[in-house]
């Protein structure tokens, strides 16, 4: 009896077997891949790994800056938090498809992880920075080959036991002269004192938190991005100012003595309607906008000890003049088109004129360490200053910065011509020494 009632019941028992192991599947499927901050997670064999990003997520932040998590709490069921050590390769970028990641801008890994597979993070081309966990164990090839955007990577709480060695190509590498994670001519690299090699842009952070730079090197097309100070023994700039190009709008982040072969300016009111830019002697200060005329190749290298700012510090240090309307204005980050032409900024242009910045040419901005100009009424056009170059001179005069530019000659001394000269010297026009035979 009890035979044929088991026979009876087994296909519904069996059913039932076989609906709650669909159940059980679907939920393992369900819980097989979660977001945390728009950054994926998935089950690969019975081990959950950082697997890449979601920038579609509601989770994913509004500024760029993901976090990696060593540990996922409340995964479907488990009241036990998952750990995460492995971000797998190319986790941020498609292996298969040539193209650029361009929604991550700042990259920080939770203490815990300890393997950063090979091209992780390749052609993610925004990112700014990136911070490292003691507890990395091994970093694949080509792990950080983001791009040139890549300003700091803090790598400060690594310990010997990851084998850090220095290629001969500038580019960083832990476990050999092939295995090439960043370059180092625009990358700040922050390592603990015990990484003896120093060289460009790698700064040694000893027990009490001193910071020390060999060589601090900038590009001018490379905004400043500085997390912690440190102090630089020699600054070099990656961009030389060439001669006979006119002038040039510089605002450094260190004290600088001007240039052999170079001369500086900065602005001053000549009258009560022109403004001019006055020559200085001595130093230029860091963080003040200045005008330099090269009469030969010049750089703004310094061979001495120069303390670098944090970005927050720098950008609180800018400063400005002042001279009848007109403001300069330095900035060590680039701006953007639209945020130039909202603010009706002038930017330097060839024969010393300054063009106001409009949307109808969207690659005009004003890039980093450059200077722009601000009226306090707005006007239309171009302005023009006319320099001269005289022995016994120390300003350079202007035109009224409510004029435009047009077909003017002055005299050595500055004084403007009723039209092109008929006698034979030496004369301005339009910003450029002529001589007149």
């Amino acid at each position: 009896m009890r035979t044929a009632v088991f026979r009876q019941l087994l296909p519904v028992m069996l059913l039932l077997a076989l609906v709650q192991g669909a159940a059980s599947a679907q939920d393992r499927d369900e819980v097989r891949r979660v977001v945390r901050g728009g950054v994926v997670y998935e089950i690969q064999g019975v081990v959950w790994k950082c697997t890449g990003y979601d920038s579609t997520d509601d989770s994913f932040p509004p500024d760029g800056v993901i976090t990696i998590l060593s540990e996922l709490e409340n995964v479907g069921d488990n009241e036990v938090p998952i750990p995460i050590t492995e971000i797998v390769n190319w986790a941020f970028n498609d292996q298969y498809n040539n193209v650029d990641t361009e929604d991550i801008h700042g990259v920080v890994i939770s203490e815990g992880i300890k393997t950063i597979g090979q091209y992780a993070f390749n052609r993610c081309v925004n990112i700014t920075h990136i911070t490292l966990p003691t507890t990395i164990e091994f970093v694949g090839e080509g792990a950080f080959h983001c791009g040139d955007n890549l300003r700091w990577v803090d790598c400060r709480q690594v310990n010997t036991a990851w084998n850090n060695q220095l290629s001969n190509d500038d580019y960083i590498s832990f476990f050999g002269p092939s295995d090439y994670l960043m370059n180092l001519k625009f990358t700040l690299l922050y390592m603990p004192s015990w990484w003896v090699i120093g060289g460009t842009n790698v700064i040694l952070t000893d027990a009490s938190g001193n910071r020390s730079c060999q060589e601090f090197h900038y590009s001018r097309n490379m905004d400043y991005c500085v997390p912690d100070g440190f102090t630089a023994a020699k600054c070099t700039v990656f961009q030389k100012l060439a001669a006979d190009e006119g002038a040039y709008s510089v605002c450094v982040p260190y004290s600088l003595p001007v240039p052999q072969g170079a001369k500086a300016y900065s602005l001053r009111k000549r009258n009560d309607t022109d403004v001019c830019f006055s020559q200085i002697t001595g130093n230029m200060e860091p963080f003040k906008p200045y005008l330099i005329v090269a009469s030969e190749n010049v750089a703004l290298d310094c061979d001495s000890e120069r303390e670098l700012l944090t970005t927050e510090a720098a950008e609180a240090r800018l400063t400005t003049d002042n001279a009848n309307g007109v403001t300069i204005h330095g900035t060590l980050k680039r701006i953007g088109n639209t945020a130039a032409a909202n603010g009706a900024y002038y930017v330097l242009q060839a024969n010393n004129e300054w063009k106001k910045v409009s949307t109808q040419n969207s690659t005009v901005t004003v890039p980093p360490y450059r200077v722009y100009l601000t009226l306090d009424q707005a006007q239309s056009g171009n302005l023009h200053f006319s320099f001269y170059d005289a022995e016994d001179a120390i300003t350079v005069p202007t035109t009224s910065p409510v004029q435009t530019l047009d077909d003017r000659w002055n005299t050595i001394h500055g004084q403007q011509l009723n039209g092109q000269p008929k006698a034979k010297g030496v004369f301005i026009h339009n910003g450029r020494k002529i001589v007149v035979r």
